[in-house]
């Protein structure tokens, strides 16, 4: 794969960042808010420092304060940062890597990609399980705390298998990792303990534990970034174990397989997978019979995407 370069000669040029600019302002619920009209007020004079910024590598130091959000009817600590200029250099670094991450995902990726949200994926599922109807079991599987617990190692890791620019990288440290550490390790570590005590399919592949973790709730990249990591283990489970019904949305995976045998098998090894990465799938993720009442059996039926198979 050739691996995309001089990226921040892109970010720092002008017509990124007044798309930015634009771009982050049309993301506020409120556009008449005090930091949007003082950013008005003064945009050139306020581009052209942010540009300089980029130029330089010298960005001002953040504060994290976590604020209760409701998010999709879980409440969350997200952590905003000042708008100028914390949100222009998110919508300038979203603008120049979308397209590089999205071309190197699976097709059976959902959230966070144009054109590819709840509907393509229920579409998908559904697409599946009327094309491999001999597959009559199915897992589905999501992680604990994904965004805030994917180990910054492994971000960079998945950053440089496909950009090589270090400018570049160092702009993704100061913007999205300096500082910043959700400490979780010990939630992590009961969840995979109480999986591998009660769950048959979690896999021995060794847990990583203290390393500096998450990404900021909030910020428009965050989904970018969770799709590329987990993009790796998408192409393992697909094209090296030739899963078939695989699909991912965000971090909630299903596969389809045609006995619990091997079902429970396919969920082994993404755990294991994931664990390689240093996350963790949820104890409450399971296996089981798809329900088929036009065939009388008996089974569980697939809650995904807000959708019922």
């Amino acid at each position: 794969m050739i691996k995309a370069k001089h990226l921040i000669d892109k970010i720092a040029s002008r017509k990124i960042l007044e798309q930015a600019a634009d771009d982050a302002l049309d993301a506020l619920d409120d556009k008449a808010v005090w930091y949007a009209k003082k950013f008005i007020a003064k945009r050139e004079e306020r581009i052209d420092r942010i540009q300089n910024m980029i130029i330089l590598g010298i960005y001002p130091h953040k504060k994290y304060k976590p604020v209760k959000h409701l998010e999709n009817g879980k409440m969350r600590d997200i952590f905003p940062l000042d708008f100028d200029p914390w949100s222009i250099l998110f919508h300038a670094v979203k603008i120049v890597i979308e397209p590089i991450i999205n071309r190197i995902l699976i097709f059976d990726t959902s959230a966070g990609i144009e054109d590819k949200g709840q509907v393509f994926a229920a579409l998908r599922t559904k697409r599946a399980i009327r094309r491999y109807k001999k597959l009559t079991h199915f897992s589905q599987s999501d992680l604990k705390k994904f965004y805030v617990s994917i180990p910054h190692d492994v971000i960079l890791d998945s950053l440089r298998y496909c950009i090589d620019d270090e400018l570049f990288i160092d702009l993704i440290i100061c913007t999205m990792l300096d500082y910043y550490d959700t400490k979780i390790d010990d939630i992590l570590q009961a969840e995979h303990e109480r999986k591998m005590e009660y769950c048959k399919w979690a896999s021995d592949v060794l847990y990583p534990r203290r390393v500096k973790r998450g990404i900021i709730i909030g910020s428009c990249i965050r989904q970018l970034i969770g799709n590329l990591v987990l993009c790796h283990i998408d192409r393992i489970m697909t094209e090296k174990h030739k899963v078939k019904g695989y699909h991912r949305h965000c971090d909630d995976t299903i596969m389809l397989g045609d006995s619990i045998y091997r079902t429970n098998y396919l969920l082994n090894v993404l755990d294991g997978e994931c664990n390689k990465l240093g996350l963790c799938i949820k104890a409450s993720s399971y296996v089981s019979v798809l329900k088929d009442e036009e065939k009388d059996i008996d089974g569980r039926a697939l809650d995904y995407v807000g959708y019922v198979f």
